[in-house]
């Protein structure tokens, strides 16, 4: 006789799936750090982060990880990441690492170049990299930047 697979409840995949995103954040900015790339956090976990500061009930989730490093920074970045787990996966403009060969992009490590933009035709340039500070875990982008990136963001 089959063994019946328990399948977690609504709620509990939503925690399970929080929790990875939270994984990945750390693993990844850990990667950084040790690998001494300056980096910021930015999008959703940055938001979370401030907003955490003041409210820990207000927090909501994201299901990627956003980082703000410099363009030349690149190489040192990505061989810190693939030490981490990750995998190298352009995506049209961005380049991504998702979490193993079976990682999805939508859920990846998505990193932004500081001093540049997002978009070619976006108005606004990302702020750079000395527009941040050190969070609890990580390094995050200043608020005010935040801000600024989340007014003038499509």
């Amino acid at each position: 006789m089959a063994e019946a697979t328990i399948q977690p409840s609504g709620w509990k995949r939503a925690l399970m799936a929080a929790e990875k995103v939270k994984e990945r954040l750390r693993r990844a900015t850990s990667a950084l750090d040790a690998a001494r790339v300056p980096y910021a956090v930015v999008g959703g976990n940055a938001v979370a982060e401030w907003v955490g500061r003041i409210d820990e009930d207000a927090v909501r989730n994201t299901r990627d990880v956003d980082l703000m490093i410099r363009r030349i920074d690149f190489p040192a970045a990505s061989a810190a990441l693939l030490a981490a787990g990750f995998v190298d996966h352009h995506l049209i403009d961005i380049d991504v690492f998702i979490d193993g060969p079976g990682g999805k992009p939508s859920g990846g490590i998505h990193l932004l170049y500081a001093g540049e933009k997002v978009r070619h035709d976006d108005d606004q340039i990302l702020p750079e990299i000395d527009e941040s500070e050190r969070g609890s875990e990580f390094q995050v982008v200043s608020l005010e930047a935040l801000v600024r990136m989340k007014l003038t963001a499509r």
